[in-house]
């Protein structure tokens, strides 16, 4: 679910067309930064591709998000209601992007989880 912060929800699937689709529909907005909740990795897609096109990018962790919920007594969980707290949350926090990570850091990375995973 993503939300464009001024009360618009549109849902796109985590696929190359997904993210084309997220970028098209952002390119009508002027956009400040695209915040998105760490998700185990499936975030870098859109991250990588918002990078290219030289989008500033977010990645918030998950655990802030949900303290900040707590915080603000937002308990209820729907795609609708995250898309809208994530958006809330960057805007009041004023998140600084976060650096893009070299393609070497990421294989790294990827390598070292699926260590994990296979120890």
């Amino acid at each position: 679910m993503v939300s464009c912060g001024r009360g618009l929800y549109f849902r796109e699937e985590n696929t190359d067309s997904g993210i084309k689709n997220i970028l098209r529909r952002l390119s009508y907005y002027k956009v400040e930064r695209v915040v998105m909740e760490a998700t185990g990795r499936y975030e870098f897609a859109l991250a990588e591709a918002c990078y290219a096109r030289g989008l500033p990018v977010v990645i918030a962790k998950p655990i802030s998000v949900r303290r900040y919920a707590g915080a603000i007594d937002q308990l209820a969980k729907t795609d609708k209601i995250d898309a809208q707290l994530i958006a809330e949350y960057a805007a009041v926090l004023k998140l600084k992007p976060t650096p893009q990570k070299s393609k070497i850091f990421i294989i790294i990375k990827d390598l070292l989880a699926r260590r994990r995973q296979v120890t």
